[in-house]
């Protein structure tokens, strides 16, 4: 199997986790593109991040005091250059939707396409092999686009929190599924210690997919995405998170 991740960032914490469980699984992994260079405009977009905001110092003291523990990801590298065994096989790209990405899948001959956080793809990129496939943590069609656990927990809508392996569309997040899981969200449970399980979850549960498409001539059944629709874009604001944190405790200690 000719598997291609195609990431974001070198040091994205998802492709990581998803990287070092693959190799601990003898699972081959002939290349991996990451768009590695941030626009000015995405840059506009976390600058605010940089201020003092109260909001967000409560935030993290709430989290710290009341909610799980979750350590930081550990391994013995912290980012894809430093994995040994993907030595000469990490691509630094500017954009996955270009000529250059465009080739060089041609050249690797992908049976597999894997997507961990990335832009939306061209169909001429995501085309470039027998499957693409993209993680995505959210359930859909009700919770496409971006921090899509946040707004799940943030609507207490407790029995939609989970992932989805889905193939890749033109339209975000639209693909029909391969497979779905919910996570249950403990009392103990915020936004940060779920989206980790997910991470973890998700890594392990790829492996069982790519065996399936590996014994099946790269055939596996997919369901049509039903029910409502809803794309979420951008970050959140620090009152949002504020508003989750008050959800959380709420559910915590009143219930």
């Amino acid at each position: 199997m000719n598997l291609i991740i195609l990431t974001k960032g070198i040091n994205n914490t998802s492709a990581l986790i998803f990287i070092n469980t693959l190799l601990q699984n003898k699972i081959e992994i002939k290349a991996i593109v990451c768009e590695e260079i941030i626009s000015n405009q995405e840059r506009k977009k976390f600058k605010i991040l940089k201020y003092f905001n109260i909001l967000k110092i409560l935030n993290r003291v709430y989290s710290k005091l009341f909610f799980n523990k979750v350590d930081e990801y550990s391994n013995e590298f912290s980012n894809i250059n430093e994995i040994k065994e993907l030595k000469e096989k990490v691509y630094l790209v500017p954009n996955h939707n270009s000529d250059e990405v465009e080739e060089l899948l041609n050249d690797l001959n992908a049976d597999v396409i894997l997507v961990l956080g990335t832009r939306i793809l061209e169909e001429r990129i995501f085309s470039k092999s027998k499957i693409a496939i993209n993680f995505h943590s959210g359930i859909v069609p009700m919770y496409k686009g971006s921090y899509t656990v946040f707004w799940a927990m943030r609507n207490q809508d407790w029995d939609n929190v989970g992932y989805v392996f889905h193939e890749v569309a033109s339209k975000l997040d639209s693909g029909e599924i391969i497979f779905e899981k919910k996570i249950n969200v403990d009392k103990s449970d915020d936004e940060r210690s779920v989206f980790k399980r997910i991470e973890y979850d998700g890594a392990q549960e790829i492996i069982n997919v790519l065996k399936q498409l590996d014994t099946s001539n790269y055939s596996i059944a997919k369901i049509p995405q039903v029910g409502k629709e809803h794309t979420y874009k951008g970050r959140p604001s620090e009152l949002q998170w504020f508003m989750l944190t008050l959800v959380l405790i709420k559910r915590r200690f009143l219930k």
